[in-house]
């Protein structure tokens, strides 16, 4: 995706939307410290907070980021 761009994921339970989404979140992140760029900001919307949750919480591990849910 070029920079900008929005892409939509829809899918049944248990079809690796949140797995899709976290590798994509990653491979944003990684490239851009590859290149020595600020890491790109991260926008994830869903029906729930879980599933907002469900997305960046594995990333909260290394990076100090939280989830806000409005």
């Amino acid at each position: 995706m070029a920079d900008g761009e929005i892409q939509a994921i829809n899918g049944p339970p248990g079809s690796g939307k949140t797995s899709m989404l976290r590798a994509v979140v990653a491979s944003q992140w990684v490239s851009a410290a590859l290149h020595q760029k600020p890491c790109p900001i991260t926008l994830a919307c869903g029906a729930t907070n879980k599933s907002v949750t469900n997305v960046m919480r594995p990333s909260a591990i290394r990076f100090p980021i939280r989830p806000v849910c409005l």
